[in-house]
Formats: C-alpha cells, sequence, structure tokens
C-alpha cells in the first residue's frame, strides 16, 4: 500500500473533495455505484486522460511509476563472452586449417 501510495496525490482542479463544512460531498461508495459497481482500482477519466483512484475523502489522482526500457542492451554475461570466445578461436582455426604450421624454436619459426 505503501508503495502505491508514492504514485497518488490529489487533483484539486477536480473539485471532487470532502470539504464543506460538515456536508457529504463526495462519497467513495457512490462512485463505485455510479461507475456500474466496477471493481476495478484504478479509473481512467475520459474527459482528461488522468487516472483515479476513489478515497474515502476525495478522488486521489494516480500517476504511473515510469515502466523501464526493456530494448536496452545489457552487459554480455559471463558465460556469454566465453561462447564468444569460443566461436571466435573456433572460425580462427577453421581459417588456418589449410595454412601450414609453422614450429618455433627460440625466437625463430622454422617450416
Amino acid at each position: 500500500m505503501q508503495y502505491a501510495m508514492r504514485n497518488m496525490s490529489s487533483d484539486y482542479e477536480l473539485g471532487i473533495r470532502n470539504e464543506k463544512a460538515g456536508e457529504i460531498v463526495w462519497s467513495h461508495g457512490s462512485f463505485y455505484a455510479a461507475s456500474g459497481n466496477s471493481e476495478a482500482d484504478i479509473f481512467k477519466c475520459l474527459e482528461n486522460g488522468k487516472f483515479y483512484v476513489p478515497a474515502e475523502g476525495e478522488l486521489f489522482r494516480y500517476t504511473e511509476p515510469p515502466q523501464k526500457d526493456k530494448t536496452t542492451n545489457k552487459k554480455p554475461s559471463l558465460h556469454n563472452r566465453l561462447d564468444d570466445a569460443k566461436a571466435e578461436a573456433a572460425a580462427r582455426n577453421a581459417e588456418r586449417k589449410d595454412a601450414p604450421k609453422t614450429k618455433k624454436r627460440g625466437d625463430v619459426e622454422v617450416d
């Protein structure tokens, strides 16, 4: 519940609040009845496109938390890097398959 409250705020421009002296102006029960007895927690206003959560004293504005972009490139894991290195080594070995082998004796290469 505490996490959800971070995304809610009062919308004073809407004008739906229990502020008048002792007079019940707003009731979340009557809101649910007017919405066709919907069991939803968050409602979208068709007039302004904003999301709202009905509560006992007022209709709170709900702001969706920013969504993470799932297209970001993650760093390759160690397993992926090892697999890539093995594939590169296999490709190099396949290229060198027909090349004559050279042997090293000290600093001099001998064919």
